[in-house]
């Protein structure tokens, strides 16, 4: 039981980070893909 309980803290302590870069990059995503196509639409408009 002990070494279950082991195993199981140690796979949530490797997807945690995991987890954290995932979102992070995502959301980086999402912000970088708005600005480009904010930037596409300002020149569109000049």
């Amino acid at each position: 039981m002990q070494n279950q309980a082991s195993e199981l803290a140690l796979l949530r302590s490797q997807v945690n980070p995991h987890f954290l870069f995932n979102t992070l990059n995502n959301i980086y995503s999402l912000v970088y893909r708005k600005m480009f196509f904010d930037i596409l639409e300002n020149k569109k408009c000049n």
